[in-house]
């Protein structure tokens, strides 16, 4: 029996090594969308004792789902919330996409996504840095994918960015496989932030891989986390994921 329930062996196994991977940083800095990926890790934290600071980011004039969310997870749990808003002018977004821009490899890299998942992680970086840290954790869950496109961004233009802004693949994990991965991970080392990704941490990750999609999402999305944590979730801290960029709308 777990929690009074049917045991369900991978849930627990699932649990034991998400705990593995968060222990060491339980009492940094989390970077908190909202999201079913990252709440899981504020949950973990604090059911190890515990105490990470969170940060999330909003536009100005705006309160999102994720972001109400976000603020009411670090409420129940206790957790200190630091809101970080971002101006919604165009000023402030020319400079921004510029700033990104100037970070990014080459042009091939310049595309909607990359830079609206990149600006973000430049307040929140600058915010990180200021409270007196350099590391941040964080998790976007895309512990499904194979990490072989992971490896050759690093070895092509990702390792040349990576050495342009000193970042160690021990020092910061590469997170998700995509460009705007990477524009994350780019712009927090500028602001002098390394960013550590929960979910590509071993053996957390090799044993999401052994996950596949059905079983991951049963009974609904995320529904591994559910089944891990029912002493968080029940407290109806589950929502349906949504990108927090993109659904801004600006």
């Amino acid at each position: 029996m777990l929690f009074g329930k049917p045991l369900d062996v991978r849930a627990e196994q699932w649990r034991v090594f998400l705990e593995m991977a968060v222990e060491p940083v339980k009492d940094k800095p989390l970077f908190l969308s909202g999201g079913m990926d990252s709440v899981t890790i504020a949950a973990a934290a604090v059911a190890l004792g515990g105490s990470p600071p969170c940060y999330t980011f909003r536009l100005a004039g705006g309160r999102l789902p994720d972001f109400k969310n976000a603020e009411r997870v670090a409420g129940e749990l206790g957790l200190t919330f630091n809101e970080i808003v971002i101006p919604r002018d165009v000023e402030t977004a020319v400079e921004d996409i510029r700033r990104v821009g100037r970070l990014l490899p080459s042009r091939d890299w310049v595309k909607k996504t990359v830079i609206q998942c990149g600006i973000p992680f430049l307040y929140l970086a600058d915010a990180v840095r200021k409270d007196g840290f350099d590391l941040a954790a964080t998790g976007l869950g895309d512990i499904c994918a194979d990490g072989r496109n992971v490896n050759i961004l690093w070895r092509t233009e990702g390792e040349r960015a990576a050495r342009k802004y000193r970042i160690k693949q021990s020092d910061s994990l590469l997170i998700g496989s995509g460009s705007g991965s990477m524009s994350v991970v780019l712009c927090a080392a500028a602001g002098g932030v390394a960013i550590l990704d929960i979910y590509r941490i071993e053996p957390l990750r090799s044993f999401g891989l052994t996950i596949d999609f059905a079983e991951m999402n049963r009974p609904r999305q995320k529904g591994i986390a559910l089944r891990s944590y029912p002493e968080f979730f029940n407290r109806g801290f589950w929502r349906r994921n949504e990108p927090l960029q993109i659904g801004s709308k600006f």
